[in-house]
C-alpha cells in the first residue's frame, strides 16, 4: 500500500520530436526511490512517434499521462503540463525530453523541502552525457554551477556551494540549469503564473526570478540530474539569446511589486555587467589594432562606449536588438557577471 502521509510530486516533460530519448528519461523517472509522483507529459505538435513512446509506458505505468497540443513551444507546454496536475500535487520538477534522472533525486529534493517550509524550491547538480548516455566531460557542469557570486555593497562575493539560492544571487548567477536538477512548491509555481510565453529564450532565468523574490531555494551539492548534449538540443542563436536576457533584466528591474532593495541589485547588478562588458570589449579593440584590424576595433570601442554611456541611467533599458550587436557580439558573448 502507498503511503498517503508522503507528498506527491508532479512531474512535467515538454516533449517535440522526442522519440529517441524520451523511454530512458521515462525510465528514470520510473526507477526514482520516492514512489509518490505522477507525469505528464505534453505532446507539443511532434510529427515523430513521441505520442506512441509515451503511451508505451502508459500501458505499464498508470502514474504516467500524455497531453497532446498543437506546436506551442517550450514555455506553453510546460505551462500546459502544470495545468494538467493533480490537485494533490504538492511539488512539480521539469524534466526535458531528453535528460535523466538519478534514482534518488526526487526524494533528496522532497526531502530538502519538508524540511524548510520557507523554500520555494531546491536543487542540486547535473553531469553531461553524451546522446548516447556516457558521461561526458565529468565534472565541467557542477563546476559551473557552483561558481555562485552575490552582490554586497558594489563587490561580487563567492557564496558557498550549499548556500541558499536567493533572488539577489539568481540575478546575477543566471538560471538554475537544467530544470531537471530543481524541484519546486506547485503553490509558489502558480502564483506566479508559471512561464512567461512570451519568451522564446531565457524563459528559465525570468521564470526563477519570480520564483525566488517568493523566498529562496535550497542548494544540494550533490548530482541529481544527467543533462544531455546533442545535435538537437533546444538552442537559440547568439543575438536571440542575449536579446532575451536583456528583456529578463528590464522586466527585473519594472516589476510592478519590487521592494526597494530589490531594484537596487537588479541595478547594481546590471551596472557591474556593463562596466565588465566594456573592460571586455575594451581589450578586444586593443587585441584588433595590434592585428591592424581597424573595423572591428572600432566596433569593439564603440560597444564599450555604449556599456558606458548606459550607466546614466536608472537602470537596465528595454532590450535592443541594435545594442546586442555591439555590445554583445558572438565573439565576446557577456551573458550574466558569471558566465557560464
Amino acid at each position: 500500500m502507498p503511503d498517503l502521509t508522503r507528498p506527491t510530486v508532479g512531474v512535467v516533460i515538454a516533449a517535440y520530436n522526442a522519440e529517441r530519448w524520451l523511454p530512458a528519461t521515462l525510465a528514470s523517472l520510473r526507477a526514482q526511490t520516492w514512489g509518490r509522483w505522477q507525469c505528464v507529459v505534453v505532446d507539443d505538435g511532434s510529427t515523430d512517434g513521441t505520442p506512441e513512446a509515451v503511451r508505451q509506458v502508459m500501458a505499464c505505468d498508470d502514474r504516467v499521462r500524455l497531453l497532446s497540443q498543437p506546436n506551442s513551444g517550450l514555455c506553453a507546454a510546460r505551462n500546459a503540463g502544470i495545468g494538467a496536475l493533480d490537485v494533490e500535487c504538492r511539488y512539480v520538477g521539469f524534466l526535458d525530453s531528453d535528460d535523466l534522472y538519478e534514482p534518488q533525486t526526487l526524494e533528496s529534493l522532497v526531502t530538502a523541502l519538508e524540511r524548510r517550509p520557507d523554500a520555494v524550491g531546491a536543487y542540486g547538480l547535473a553531469d553531461y552525457v553524451d546522446e548516447h548516455g556516457v558521461p561526458l566531460l565529468p565534472g565541467l557542469h557542477p563546476s559551473r554551477q557552483r561558481r555562485r557570486h552575490i552582490i554586497r555593497g558594489w563587490r561580487l562575493v563567492a557564496v558557498p556551494a550549499e548556500e541558499d539560492a536567493t533572488f539577489g544571487l539568481v540575478v546575477v548567477y543566471g538560471p538554475i540549469w537544467p530544470p531537471a536538477v530543481a524541484l519546486q512548491r506547485l503553490g509558489d509555481v502558480i502564483a506566479v503564473g508559471g512561464f512567461d510565453e512570451s519568451f522564446p529564450s531565457q524563459e528559465d532565468w525570468d521564470f526563477y526570478l519570480r520564483l525566488t523574490r517568493r523566498g529562496p531555494y535550497v542548494a544540494l551539492d550533490r548530482r541529481l540530474a544527467w543533462y544531455r548534449r546533442h545535435g538537437t538540443n533546444l538552442t537559440s542563436d547568439h543575438a536571440t539569446s542575449v536579446f532575451h536576457q536583456e528583456r529578463v533584466r528590464r522586466n527585473a528591474f519594472v516589476y510592478p511589486d519590487n521592494t526597494a532593495a530589490e531594484i537596487q541589485l537588479v541595478r547594481r547588478a546590471w551596472r557591474l555587467l556593463e562596466a565588465r562588458q566594456a573592460a571586455v570589449l575594451l581589450r578586444h579593440a586593443v587585441r584588433c589594432l595590434a592585428q591592424r584590424s581597424w573595423h572591428r576595433a572600432a566596433e569593439a570601442a564603440f560597444g564599450a562606449l555604449i556599456c558606458l554611456a548606459q550607466q546614466l541611467r536608472p537602470g537596465p533599458p528595454p532590450a535592443s536588438t541594435w545594442r546586442v550587436r555591439y555590445t554583445r557580439p558572438a565573439e565576446l558573448p557577456g551573458a550574466v557577471l558569471i558566465p557560464h
